[in-house]
Parts: C-alpha cells; sequence; structure tokens
C-alpha cells in the first residue's frame, strides 16, 4: 500500500509541499525573490538619496541667496552713509568759501577721505554686482534642473 507523502506548510508563502525537496527549492525560489526586492530597494535608495542630494545643493543656494541679501543691506547703508557725508562735506565747502585758509585745508583733507570711500564703495558694488550676477544664474540652473526632477 503506498501512503501520501506527509504536506509540509511554509510560512513564507502557505504554500503546502509534498517533500523536502520541494520544500527546499521553494526556499532558493524565496531568497532569489527577496534578492530581487533587495536590488529593487537599493535603486529606490540611492534614487532617493541623489534626490537629497540635489535639494541640499538647492538648500546651499538658499543660504547665498541670504547671504547675499545682507550683503546687499550692507552696501546699500554703505552708500547712504556717504551719501549723508557726502551732503555735510558740500554744505561746509559752501561755508568755506567765506572762512579762513585753515579750515579749507580740514575740508581738503576730508575731501580726499571722501573720495578714497567713493573708489571703495565702487570697488565693493562691481564685486557685488558680479556676485550677483553669477548667484542668478546659478538660481536659473537651479531652476531647469527642478523642473527636470521628476520623484520615481
Amino acid at each position: 500500500m503506498v501512503t501520501a507523502p506527509k504536506l509540509i506548510v511554509v510560512k513564507t508563502y502557505g504554500v503546502a509541499m509534498s517533500d523536502k525537496s520541494i520544500e527546499i527549492a521553494q526556499m532558493h525560489r524565496d531568497h532569489r525573490d527577496w534578492q530581487s526586492e533587495h536590488s529593487m530597494r537599493h535603486q529606490d535608495i540611492s534614487s532617493w538619496q541623489k534626490q537629497l542630494a540635489f535639494a541640499a545643493n538647492g538648500l546651499q543656494l538658499i543660504q547665498r541667496l541670504a547671504d547675499q541679501s545682507k550683503a546687499l543691506e550692507l552696501h546699500d547703508e554703505a552708500i547712504k552713509l556717504h551719501e549723508t557725508q557726502l551732503q555735510e562735506h558740500e554744505s561746509a565747502l559752501a561755508e568755506i568759501e567765506k572762512f579762513d585758509l585753515d579750515f579749507q585745508r580740514q575740508l581738503t583733507l576730508k575731501h580726499a577721505n571722501l573720495a578714497e570711500e567713493a573708489a571703495k564703495l565702487r570697488q565693493e558694488h562691481e564685486l557685488i554686482k558680479k556676485d550677483h550676477h553669477r548667484l542668478l544664474v546659478e538660481i536659473a540652473d537651479f531652476d531647469k534642473s527642478m523642473n527636470g526632477l521628476v520623484p520615481e
């Protein structure tokens, strides 16, 4: 009399198998399936890491925007201060025509200092303008890149 082989239930899929060789074959299939899942997951993680790195670059760009904004504020304040000093100096010049030579020498020295400050502001302004234009190019490049980024 022939008896049917005993059924073994594999917990991973709940598939009933009739002998040990089938059970081992199923385990191998499970392992291959899991390895395939791992590969897909690694691809997802790699893609996500690239997206996060891209976003981190965007955050750095935002920090540069904040720094540029602060530089513009400071530069604007320096220009306003120079304007005030220039107006005061101009008023003093108008008055000097009525007074002594010693006062005229003081104003001449003040004028030389203002001229030096104006040259410095001119140079700073050109540097800030160049930085600002470079930043605008980076923003445009980043914007183009963001438009091409499609979350997976």
